[in-house]
């Protein structure tokens, strides 16, 4: 069976549009995870890493300055998190520079912010130091504390309820005191 040149020709120029595409995305992902620039590993140590995910970004200033290489479990109340940074953010990231969990907007993906040391810390940090590290806040003992805020709240107005309608009625101790005077 032959094949005509117009069927040879669309062959080749779908396999050639494939490969295009193939490589374009190599790139665009290479890119994103910092694998095609000049980097530098760091790590920082969590009580807890709040949903944080390898592939997460790090932002220094607003500005993605790296991602989440490794996430591993040192001991029962340590977990290491090792993370990749572009070369260009080294002259900035002091000694004393402090990482913390957040979030990417209201609901988005957990990334690292990284804020900047003091003026007077002259030391930088190298490949494979360790920086400085906040825990996140815990939004499951946010909501217990606000539910039992919010149950207070509730008893207290339920009450404060029960004394007007008493004070209404001329029940109860300070609608008698009223009607002495």
């Amino acid at each position: 069976m032959q094949t005509s040149a117009s069927k040879k020709l669309k062959i080749g120029l779908f396999t050639i549009a494939g490969i295009l595409l193939f490589v374009i995305g190599i790139f665009l992902i290479g890119s994103k995870k910092n694998m095609f620039s000049d980097t530098f590993m760091i790590y920082g140590t969590f009580n807890n890493v709040g949903g944080l995910e390898v592939g997460n970004n790090i932002r220094f200033g607003g500005i993605n300055v790296g991602t989440i290489e490794k996430i591993s479990i040192v001991s029962d109340t340590m977990i290491r998190v090792d993370m990749r940074m572009k070369e260009q953010v080294r002259p900035f990231l002091k000694k004393d520079a402090m990482a913390t969990i957040g979030a990417d907007g209201l609901m988005g993906d957990k990334l690292i912010t990284i804020k900047s040391g003091s003026i007077n810390e002259l030391k930088l940090l190298t490949n494979g130091s360790r920086i400085l590290t906040a825990d996140p806040l815990d939004f499951d003992k946010v909501i217990g504390t606000f539910t039992r805020v919010a149950n207070n709240a509730d008893i207290i107005t339920g009450e404060l309820a029960n004394m007007a309608i008493q004070i209404r009625n001329g029940n109860g101790t300070i609608s008698k005191h009223v009607e002495e005077k």
